[in-house]
């Protein structure tokens, strides 16, 4: 990823996310340090996302 930072949005809201939600915090965190200001992680990953928006039986 530290070689594709310049394909990165830095103008615009990001918001991460994986499958767990480990490798996208640390990913936040690195373009956080690289300063782009506005990064969000997705908590648990899209794992987390999906059980969330299961429809009512």
């Amino acid at each position: 990823m530290p070689r594709r930072l310049p394909e990165i949005p830095a103008d615009r809201p990001l918001v991460l996310h994986c499958a767990g939600g480990h490798r996208s915090s640390i990913a936040a965190s690195l373009l956080r340090h690289h300063g782009f200001g506005d990064v969000s992680d997705l908590l648990g990953g899209y794992a987390a996302w999906a059980a969330a928006h299961q429809p009512a039986a």
